[in-house]
């Protein structure tokens, strides 16, 4: 299976909603490492999570939170953040993933903070 690092098969937000999706698309994905026929890159939603990773990555070096949480929440960005995270759900399977950007109340609470760059799911998917 292609998708097999040290004996594990690794599973991801996408790859779930891809099965969910389109099973025979998973199935080929996960065993043969072929990818599901795409339309045109969002070049949009791209480009504006690009600009909201730089904008928080600013307020992160400043040790601020942006106006629009600090009005909000007490609490300053996460100082690192990991490239990815991942848990071992059953022998043999990890669930991975990466947060856009974390927040950590004065209180030790860490809250995930996930940037949406897009209005609604895609129709127009492949059925394969």
């Amino acid at each position: 299976m292609k998708s097999e690092k040290m004996g594990k098969i690794y599973l991801s937000p996408a790859t779930i909603n891809l099965y969910r999706e389109c099973p025979r698309c998973f199935y080929l994905h996960m065993k043969y490492d072929i990818k599901r026929p795409r339309g045109p890159m969002p070049s949009i939603a791209t480009g504006l999570d690009s600009i909201l990773k730089r904008y928080f990555e600013y307020y992160r070096a400043i040790k601020e939170l942006p106006p629009e949480l600090k009005k909000e929440m007490d609490g300053h960005l996460i100082e690192k953040l990991k490239p990815t995270y991942y848990r071992d759900i059953r022998p043999g399977y990890c669930l991975l993933g990466k947060l856009d950007d974390c927040l950590v109340t004065e209180r030790q609470t860490y809250i995930p903070l996930d940037h949406k760059t897009r209005a609604s799911a895609a129709e127009d998917i492949h059925p394969a």
